[in-house]
């Protein structure tokens, strides 16, 4: 289920409060830990005081990937990442079982993922122990 570009939806119990969420899966390792990234429609700033980006933004409309129906998705408001808070690493069953009636409702376009997990490598406001991480995604997808 949390295999990387898919997004994932349902309420979430290990948010506070809970609620219902977006989680984006970003990448899975061999020991199957996951990096996942959980979506905010809060108002956030894409650059920080010193031009540095600090999130990524979907627009409101833009497709970004496809239903499991093979339809177009796209976010039915502006949907946000901030690289400073946003980012889960556990288990699949961890991440699945904070959720309740978790679905799979979008897989990413591949350009859409890449675009994304480059903002992330780039920002510094992104973690540190996830930038080697992403430096591997992205040459292995990109030679």
């Amino acid at each position: 289920m949390l295999s990387p570009r898919n997004i994932i939806y349902g309420f979430c119990r290990f948010t506070n409060p809970p609620k219902p969420k977006y989680l984006i899966s970003l990448c899975r390792s061999n020991d199957l830990d996951i990096v996942a990234c959980f979506t905010t429609s809060q108002t956030r700033a894409l650059k920080n005081a010193k031009g540095e980006v600090v999130s990524y933004i979907f627009e409101i409309g833009d497709e970004i990937g496809l239903k499991p129906d093979g339809s177009p998705f796209s976010f039915p408001q502006p949907t946000v990442i901030s690289f400073d808070y946003c980012f889960q690493n556990k288990s699949q069953e961890e991440l699945i079982n904070g959720f309740e009636s978790p679905a799979i409702i979008c897989i990413l376009h591949q350009q859409e993922y890449l675009n994304l997990i480059y903002a992330m490598y780039k920002s510094k406001a992104t973690p540190q122990k996830y930038k080697a991480i992403f430096e591997k995604i992205l040459e292995e997808q990109c030679s």
